[in-house]
């Protein structure tokens, strides 16, 4: 039988029917399945592999003679999946979840159990294998072939195939491991080859074998498709070549550290590639790009794969500077640590595992005394540590975000962290605050929000003017509301702000909005799609302001606010009363006013 390469030429020399057919007959499944894993939808999996046979059809010419063509054809079909989502030509997607539970072949139990938490990583994973251990494992276990016929196509033998397969398949089973799903190399193994390739629909192989043959005109999708793939084919070869040119010129850095495959071979080199590679975040199954998930979903993302992503990257950094501590990469290691821990703290919902922050505050203290730390790091360590204390130790957060201003005026950030503090005070605090903050070297997008707290003190006791046109229409004028007392909330439409805006808010509203009170929302989201879906889910009766802007919008600027909640309440004479009222006491405040 002629192998792959045989036929792919013979149809490159002559455009032999006979010979593409015989691909497409050989290699649809793996197209197909690995397709319909990436988009979760069946129909758009028959043009993903159409798209990719007619790619074939196109680079057939330009294809080395050491191609392993199953492996090309699979990069190829994630490179037209990724493009087909990014299209956005589905606009509903059955939950991925519930695909992945109907599509597993009929395996015993704990095979099926496996793949559940397989497949939806699988991809991802083998992509961020080398170009020969992706191809060996495809040959090994999507295509059932035995290792001699793998190293045939390789151009290896028997025995250094197995040696191969068997490193590339532990490199899978760690990749897996870094994302929280545990299980043996001869379980992964196992799982793959009983479910990763299921058959194409009847139909399909006619239909591409019929299309490349005949040289029809394709569909706009289709052309859209193909199109769009080989241009990111193209770009990624061109990234890839500047890629490789650049690494031969740039000075190793703490942050992106690289050891060549072909150099040191040495434990201490393999630990860092390690500890190097772990850091590359997790990516989300590509149907979220056109279908954001339900929150359930995206949650349990977090917590099963994301999160765990990110705290065994760290232990991979602790154990290489424990392992090595006279080792140059020791500071470096230990600042991956500290970055992993800061967005496994930044990420955790509802808060943060205590011995996650015990351990951080431990490597702060670490760091800091660390003489080797350059002064970029050692900024880095004071940044993030001023923003655990304003999540952790409000009551310190002032403190150490006016050392930071201190010993780095020159910085953005402390003069941010510093905003906030005003932005969170009281009307005495607040102007003592924004004085202090009157420095020349403040950036000027916060001199702006500082000048906008200001105002919103300063109009205290004034009347207020806010005019605009609702979400759903309505004109909303202040003036036109004297008689009532109104409260003019700033906020978003994701946690935590609902937490704390819709039990305050909601419940006064609906206690005293026939005696006269009155809300109106300032939006900080970016979708007024999103946020009328939001209100309309909630009940949430009042007009809402949203201009798309998020936290740039046109009041947020005049009144200088940029985290929320923030409250003005206004008097039954347009007055504005307090400018950063308390939601916990708004039911007092508001039956204060209705009295008077």
């Amino acid at each position: 039988m002629p192998d792959d390469m045989m036929l792919v030429r013979e149809y490159a020399a002559s455009q032999s029917d006979a010979a593409f057919a015989g691909l497409v007959e050989r290699h649809l499944g793996l197209v197909y399945s690995a397709a319909l894993r990436q988009v979760a939808d069946a129909a758009l999996a028959e043009e993903v592999a159409q798209a990719v046979f007619l790619i074939l059809a196109r680079k057939a010419g330009s294809l080395g003679s050491g191609t392993v063509l199953s492996a090309w054809l699979y990069r190829t079909t994630r490179y037209a999946a990724a493009d087909a989502l990014r299209a956005g030509r589905r606009r509903q997607r059955r939950e991925q979840e519930a695909y992945m539970q109907s599509t597993l072949n009929e395996t015993a139990a704990e095979t099926v159990a496996e793949w559940s938490h397989i497949a939806p990583l699988l991809d991802e994973g083998l992509m961020q294998l080398a170009e020969k251990d992706r191809g060996a494992l495809v040959l090994r276990y999507f295509e059932a072939r035995s290792l001699r016929e793998v190293g045939v196509t390789l151009g290896a033998s028997e025995a250094a195939t197995k040696k191969r397969v068997t490193r590339a398949l532990e490199k899978l089973r760690k990749f897996f491991l870094r994302r929280g799903v545990t299980l043996t190399t001869t379980a992964l193994a196992g799982a793959v080859t009983a479910n990763a390739v299921q058959a194409a629909p009847a139909p399909l192989a006619a239909t591409v074998s019929a299309t490349v043959a005949s040289g029809a005109v394709m569909d706009g999708t289709l052309t859209a498709l193909v199109n769009g793939t080989l241009k990111t084919m193209n770009w990624l070869n061109l990234k890839f070549a500047a890629g490789l040119t650049a690494a031969l010129l740039l000075t190793v850095g703490a942050a992106t550290v690289a050891v060549s495959d072909s150099g040191d071979s040495s434990a201490v080199a393999r630990a860092w590639r390690e500890v190097v590679a772990s850091q590359r975040p997790p990516t989300p199954p590509l149907w979220w790009l056109i279908k954001t998930p339900e929150r359930s979903v995206s949650a349990q993302w977090m917590t099963k794969v994301y999160q765990p992503a990110l705290l065994s990257s760290a232990d991979l950094a602790r154990d290489f500077y424990a392992r090595f501590p006279a080792d140059t990469n020791v500071v470096a290691a230990r600042m991956i640590e500290f970055r992993q821990l800061n967005t496994l703290r930044e990420t955790s919902q509802p808060a943060t595992p205590a011995a996650v922050i015990t351990r951080l505050v431990a490597l702060e203290t670490t760091l800091l005394k660390d003489a080797a730390l350059d002064e970029k790091q050692r900024f880095q360590v004071r940044d993030k540590q001023v923003a655990r204390v304003a999540a952790d130790s409000p009551a310190e957060f002032e403190t150490y975000a006016e050392a930071l201003r201190r010993d780095y005026p020159d910085r953005r950030n402390p003069y941010y962290y510093l905003f906030r503090i005003v932005n969170q005070s009281d009307a005495e605090k607040a102007r003592a605050l924004a004085r202090e903050m009157d420095d020349p070297r403040a950036p000027a997008d916060i001199q702006t929000l500082v000048g906008g707290v200001r105002h919103r003190y300063d109009a205290v006791g004034q009347a207020l003017s806010l005019r605009f046109k609702a979400v759903d229409g309505r004109v909303v004028d202040l003036a036109a509301l004297k008689g009532k007392v109104v409260l003019v909330v700033f906020w978003e439409a994701w946690e935590p702000a609902p937490a704390v805006v819709l039990p305050a808010v909601t419940d006064a509203w609906r206690k005293y909005q026939p005696q006269g009170f009155e809300v109106i929302g300032i939006s900080l989201n970016h979708v007024p799609s999103r946020l009328a879906a939001f209100v309309k889910d909630h009940g949430m009766a009042w007009p809402e302001y949203c201009d798309a802007q998020g936290q740039t919008n046109q009041f947020a600027r005049e009144f200088g606010v940029v985290n929320s909640p923030v409250g003005l309440l206004v008097d039954k004479q347009g007055v504005l009363r307090d400018a950063n009222v308390e939601l916990k006491r708004l039911d007092g405040e508001v039956g204060a006013l209705l009295a008077e």
